[in-house]
């Protein structure tokens, strides 16, 4: 079996202006980063928004605006899980 590999692009951040229209979707928050490791990157093979969390690797996947965001921010990593990961990856638990 073949392993199809993807490459992943971060996706176009819309310019917002003041004659922008309320409907505009906004960009990702990049002040979150340092609470929480989530990526969003957008697929442009697949043509969907997708969040990946650096500790926990859990991921979401959206082709519908503003979803994927709203993942990212309500994301809680399982504690459990990201040491164990730690551990095996030889990472320090967080």
């Amino acid at each position: 079996m073949a392993t199809r590999v993807l490459s992943v692009r971060p996706r176009p951040v819309p310019v917002l202006s003041a004659s922008a229209p309320a409907s505009s979707r906004p960009s990702a928050v990049s002040s979150s980063s340092s609470r929480r490791p989530v990526r969003v990157v957008w697929d442009e093979l697949r043509s969907v928004d997708v969040a990946v969390c650096g500790s926990c690797t859990e991921s979401f996947t959206s082709s519908r605006p503003g979803e994927v965001d709203a993942w990212a921010a309500a994301h809680i990593c399982d504690a459990e899980l990201v040491a164990l990961l730690a551990l095996v990856t030889n990472r320090r638990a967080a």
